[in-house]
């Protein structure tokens, strides 16, 4: 798409750019430094040409406390090389906004810092895209050039998936569909399978799951008729059916799912077996949803070892091969939170969240949730103090503001009414620590979130697997909580 743009318009300068927040402290030590100061933002980096339109952006961005809005120019000088970027405004749910995509790990020189001018409320920090590790650019580079066209249309939906693009991922990945129809150019297409797939992704990271289903069986009709030899390929298809099926509640039918994928993935051999340690993550967790501790225990224990061995036998791809472990992460931490110390839980949570950090933009559901799970972990030991000093965070207060705001915004990880039953037990936490005005004040925060959940739930017919669990598991906490509030109020009446 950018050599495109170059073709038609020439290697000119270009100007791109993105709404933020910054540090306030961060933002002072830069000002000292000004000029030459090198960066990197994590994570796939949404631009756009239109400044209006982040200037709009930036003004009514939401913040944390200790932090201030900015908006970063981002300039691009012709003939100097620099990080990787396409024009995505053609398949972008939201064309209007001229979307421009930086790749991961992009990285920019500091220009200048620019103070609010009069009556604007964010500072302006100009920004020289900058030549990326050259390490990342071979490899980038070394996987576009051993891809089909079909390849590389699989790769920037991926790209699109993981920056949360879902609807416009989604969009890009039907328009490639079409052209399998009929006898269209992918009808027998190896990469086919792996665009039904990425779509069945879309859905799942949405907790559309009976449509990721419907999906991830497509592909795997698809990778049956063209390629039926390649064992990593089944194996994925089938662990991924079998979460759909654990998302919709079939548990049964996800272990028997996910012990056919474990099947198939050991005809490879052991130093190719690419999926394996993910699967057996799954089956724990599986057995962990149907009380099974014992066998989750034992799944868990062969996916951790696996992990701990060479990477090249987990993933071919560095970035699947994080993702996959925080989630076997989080899930071995939800076994041992119930079943073991504190302290097992506690690790394997924080290790994940350091993965998911590493990975993912700032606001991504995943991060959110992983901060959850770390809470209620030290809810059900009873360290009430750490539970309430982790929720007064501020990233943990940015990431909740990010979700209340996205209400409307479909994904798998966080709901209101999973900020609901968060805000009820840190109350509840509070209480236990005579701290009653915190608690009522989180409690009457539940009411507004319960009155949304309510709303999403007409919207969007989604299902969160770990609620309802989590909430029987702390109800009786919940229910102390409110014991305490009672005896309170009766004393302060007398």
């Amino acid at each position: 798409m950018y050599q495109k743009k170059k073709s038609d318009e020439g290697d000119i300068a270009r100007t791109f750019y993105r709404a933020g927040g910054i540090n306030e402290k961060k933002l002072e030590k830069m000002k000292k430094k000004q000029k030459s100061q090198f960066i990197s933002l994590l994570g796939f980096i949404s631009t756009t040409t239109n400044i209006e339109i982040a200037k709009g952006y930036a003004r009514k961005q939401q913040i944390s406390k200790g932090s201030t809005r900015v908006l970063f120019e981002i300039s691009i000088k012709p003939k100097e090389p620099c990080t990787a970027f396409a024009y995505i405004d053609g398949i972008s749910f939201h064309p209007e906004e001229e979307e421009v995509l930086f790749s991961m790990g992009s990285a920019f020189v500091v220009d200048d810092i620019v103070d609010p001018p009069d009556g604007e409320n964010f500072h302006t920090i100009k920004l020289i895209a900058s030549e990326i590790d050259k390490t990342l650019i071979d490899d980038i580079r070394t996987k576009v050039e051993d891809c089909s066209p079909s390849g590389r249309a699989v790769l920037l939906a991926q790209c699109l998936i993981e920056l949360g693009e879902y609807r416009a991922a989604r969009k890009y990945l039907n328009s490639l569909l079409t052209q399998s129809y009929d006898g269209g150019i992918l009808m027998n297409d190896p990469n086919l399978a792996t665009i039904h797939s990425c779509l069945g992704t879309t859905y799942a990271r949405q907790g559309l799951h009976g449509d990721a289903l419907k999906a991830y069986k497509q592909a795997l009709n698809a990778q049956a008729r063209l390629e039926y030899s390649n064992n990593n390929a089944l194996s994925n298809i089938h662990n991924n059916i079998g979460l759909a099926y654990v998302g919709l509640g079939h548990l049964d039918e996800a272990e028997k799912t996910l012990e056919k994928a474990v099947r198939i993935q050991q005809r490879e051999l052991n130093s190719n077996q690419q999926h394996l340690a993910s699967i057996y993550g799954n089956i724990g967790y599986v057995h962990y949803k149907k009380r099974n501790y014992n066998n989750a225990l034992e799944a868990f224990g062969k996916a951790e070892k696996i992990y701990k061995q060479s990477s090249s036998k987990i993933a071919h791809d560095e970035l699947e091969q994080s993702l996959m472990k925080a989630e076997y992460l989080t899930n071995y931490g939800h076994l041992l939170s119930t079943c073991k110390p504190l302290a097992d839980a506690q690790d394997r949570y924080s290790d994940a969240l350091k993965l998911y950090k590493s990975i993912l933009p700032d606001g991504d559901p995943k991060l959110m949730q992983t901060h959850i799970n770390i809470m209620l972990a030290y809810a059900r030991n009873g360290n009430f103090k750490e539970v309430t000093n982790w929720f007064e965070d501020s990233t943990v207060q940015k990431l909740i503001e990010k979700q209340e705001i996205n209400m409307f915004e479909l994904n798998s990880s966080v709901t209101q009414a999973d900020l609901a039953f968060l805000h009820k037990l840190v109350g509840a936490c509070y209480a236990m620590q005579s701290s009653f005005g915190q608690a009522i004040h989180l409690w009457t925060r539940t009411i507004v979130f319960k009155r949304k959940a309510r709303l999403e739930q007409l919207l969007f017919e989604t299902t969160n697997d770990n609620s309802s669990t989590l909430i029987v598991e702390h109800k009786s906490l919940i229910d102390k909580g409110y014991h305490q509030m009672h005896e309170h109020l009766t004393r302060s009446t007398k």
